[in-house]
């Protein structure tokens, strides 16, 4: 069985179902100030596309450096992985309005981690969030593997990763 490492973070508060965690919001930002700083044609961040970028970028760190990118749990909602944390943190902002906003947060993110978090961006940041939505909803994905209709079931990290795991075999 594959076995996922929770982030040892000082300063960590308990988990918060409808808030994000410090990590979580430090990444959330990350992917925001990453689109600001694009070029001029880079695809608005939306909530949802914000969501997505977090999710991957989760599933990457899983399979690639077998730890967390965060703690906070990840569900199989109707429209695709969740984190419900961020989710309601930025609920009130339509999914379609660019986030211009940033969460609070006090965490530095490695330098190791802002490397991921780089080749997630230049490799899922120029899709739209609807483009990045159909990619979490492939056949086999841990979305549709978790999702049961009418509930919202939590996603394992040993699923996302192994998924993540078996996208790096397909692209080698």
């Amino acid at each position: 069985m594959i076995e996922s490492k929770p982030l040892n973070i000082q300063n960590f508060s308990e988990f918060d179902y409808f808030n994000a965690s410090k990590e979580l919001a430090a990444v959330s930002n990350y992917f925001l100030k990453k689109n600001k700083n694009g070029s001029e044609k880079s695809e608005n961040m939306t909530r949802m596309k914000n969501i997505k970028l977090c999710y991957i970028a989760h599933g990457f760190m899983l399979a690639t450096l077998n730890k967390p990118l965060f703690s906070d749990p990840i569900e199989a909602w109707k429209y695709g992985p969740v984190i419900p944390g961020l989710y309601f943190n930025l609920k009130n902002i339509h999914k379609s309005v660019e986030l211009k906003s940033v969460l609070s947060t006090s965490v530095k993110l490695s330098q190791e981690v802002c490397d991921l978090l780089n080749d997630v961006y230049n490799v899922y940041g120029k899709y739209s969030a609807e483009e990045l939505s159909k990619l979490t909803h492939m056949p086999n994905s841990p979305w549709e593997l978790s999702y049961i209709q009418g509930n919202n079931e939590p996603i394992s990290n040993p699923l996302i990763k192994l998924y993540y795991l078996n996208m790096l075999d397909c692209n080698e």
